[in-house]
């Protein structure tokens, strides 16, 4: 007996090519009907011939998902033939149709920024692919998303791809069945996708070539070709990454490693390093099987490895005094293309210390033309960046990876709660603001915890201004209103004042926590204890007495936090 149904699936179900995924496997059982993003969720609504099919539909939705995807628990309905069609069912086959915004409810889970995969590699790298040597190639399963989107659901009209038209070949990859790229919601090429641009710097910072008679701008190969002949000579570069610019130079020239210490004002930290792969990095590093698993995941964090002794070396100030090199994999195409063709390069982010990342291309420009002749040029492209996102920073312990800086690449994607947030005794949605140093903030709901992306320390105006950007964004994109801001003790603190200015806007409680209990209790949730000892070997911190506290011995249990012991 036919029925009709309303499947609703939660989870990480966006971004992903989740819906290609429901509408193939629709097909392939005969079941006509419909999905569609709706805000957080997908919403299936089909017409189904037996409860087998039924089954064999479920089992697949939560078995056979795409890489990268969540499924939640799967709502089956069943309703009437006049609702299903209020609804949108169509019965000649199965369609993908257009999103909604309705959150129903749901808190959505949004996915982070994808490595290039595997497949889109290869096609890259093959002469007879139309999409040889395109360095913003990707598909379903790869490629920039939060980094990207202005509003939910996912889809072309609300990310900034909304400003490239599809041309005929890749609107007919984006709607035909099997197709890679079925919906893939930043579908492009050369024809009618984001291009690249080699602005070159002239003598005084202005954008013009030393050269008469020569093009200040390339673009397409011209542009690969002349930034890979740039880097070759020793030269320093600035490109457009993924959630912001970044400035690079051959990883063995110190000459070009010191420029970018004076561009930065950056006098001892070492530089993040990108090789071709990990076999070229052990040349200069030890790598264990975890680290190398950290390194080829679709996050493609940095990750802190230690340098050979009878290895290769680096340019000297490249990793400074440090027996650690902060090496990454090449996460774009573009990427791919330089560091096969270069070797290992320095790639830290465009931007002076203390200031955030620059996403914005005239301020790009501006950055350039300020170093006057030690930039060679401006490898840029017109697709807007919307949320500004660093480079994660990671390492492995026993064999675990823990995070240094949690950013691209893993944000926004939830931090799952063991014990659900209500272990402290907190319900509802919380807004937690972090402190001033390396500062961050965190938004939790239920069992999961958002927390944001790496920002600075907040003493630098641009940095309070990115936080603050930050927080209505994601406040407004999971529609998540705070029924409670938590914040530092220190009343000199900049996020301390914020979160007074937010708690008054909104109109909730402000609870102020002292900073080491702050560092215990995110421990504890991280690991889903609810009692332990709590030592926290951590700097100064304003005391509850108004004093300076430092590395502090707490006894936790449940909801309370003593202070028990102290080193003087």
């Amino acid at each position: 007996m036919i029925e009709t149904y309303e499947i609703t699936i939660p989870g990480m179900v966006q971004g992903i090519g989740f819906r290609p995924f429901v509408a193939e496997l629709a097909e392939d059982l005969g079941i006509n009907g419909t999905v569609c993003n709706c805000g957080g969720i997908v919403t299936i609504v089909c017409e189904v011939r037996s409860t087998e099919v039924l089954e064999e539909f479920q089992r697949r939705l939560r078995f056979s998902h795409p890489q990268g995807a969540e499924v939640g628990e799967i709502r089956i309905a069943p309703i009437d033939r006049k609702t299903a069609e209020a609804m949108g069912f169509r019965a000649d086959g199965f369609h993908i149709v257009e999103s909604r915004g309705d959150l129903k409810g749901y808190t959505p889970k949004l996915p982070a920024d994808i490595s290039i995969c595997e497949d889109c590699r290869k096609e890259m790298l093959d002469p007879s692919n139309r999409r040889h040597r395109y360095p913003f190639i990707s598909c379903t399963l790869c490629g920039p998303r939060y980094s990207i989107i202005e509003k939910i659901p996912y889809d072309r009209d609300h990310i900034t791809m909304k400003d490239f038209e599809m041309c005929p070949d890749c609107r007919n990859e984006y709607t035909r069945r099997g197709d890679r790229r079925r919906h893939a919601q930043t579908i492009s090429c050369r024809k009618c996708g984001p291009q690249l641009i080699y602005t070159r710097m002239g003598g005084g910072g202005s954008a013009s070539l030393p050269e008469q008679g020569t093009e200040p701008e390339l673009t397409e190969d011209r542009a690969v070709t002349q930034c890979i002949e740039d880097l070759r000579a020793g030269k320093v570069l600035i490109l457009k990454g993924i959630g912001g610019y970044q400035i690079a130079c051959l990883a063995s020239s110190e000459e070009a490693s010191e420029t970018i210490r004076k561009i930065k004002g950056r006098e001892a930290k070492p530089f993040a390093v990108m090789f071709p792969d990990v076999e070229s990095l052990r040349e200069f590093a030890e790598v264990s099987e975890a680290e190398e698993e950290l390194l080829k995941s679709p996050a493609a964090p940095i990750v802190l490895v230690r340098a050979r002794e009878d290895g290769e070396h680096l340019a000297p100030s490249v990793c400074g005094k440090s027996d650690h090199i902060g090496a990454f994999l090449p996460y774009t195409g573009l990427h791919i293309q330089l560091t096969a063709a270069c070797g290992p390069l320095v790639m830290t982010s465009c931007n002076r210390s203390s200031e955030p990342i620059i996403t914005g291309d005239e301020k790009a420009q501006e950055f350039a033309r300020e170093c006057g002749t030690s930039v060679a040029g401006v490898a840029w492209n017109k697709r807007r960046i919307v949320t500004l996102l660093d480079d994660s920073v990671t390492r492995v312990f026993e064999k675990e990876p823990i995070f240094i800086r949690r950013s691209r690449g893993y944000v926004p994607e939830p931090v799952q709660l063991q014990t659900g947030a209500s272990f402290s005794g907190i319900s509802g949605t919380v807004l937690a603001m972090g402190g001033d140093l390396k500062s961050a903030f965190a938004l939790a709901s239920g069992e999961r915890v958002y927390m944001s992306q790496y920002f600075g320390d907040l003493e630098e105006y641009s940095v309070t201004a990115a936080l603050e950007k930050g927080i209505d964004r994601m406040t407004s994109l999971f529609a998540l209103k705070p029924d409670r801001i938590i914040a530092d003790l220190h009343p000199g603190y900049v996020s301390t004042r914020i979160a007074s200015e937010l708690a008054e806007k909104w109109q909730v409680p402000l609870w102020k926590v002292q900073h080491h209990r702050a560092h215990a209790a995110s421990v504890m949730a991280e690991a889903g204890l609810r009692s332990c000892i709590g030592i926290a070997m951590d700097g100064t911190g304003y005391g509850d007495d108004g004093a300076v506290w430092g590395s502090e011995f707490f006894l936790c249990k449940e909801g309370s936090m003593d202070r028990v012991s102290h080193l003087s």
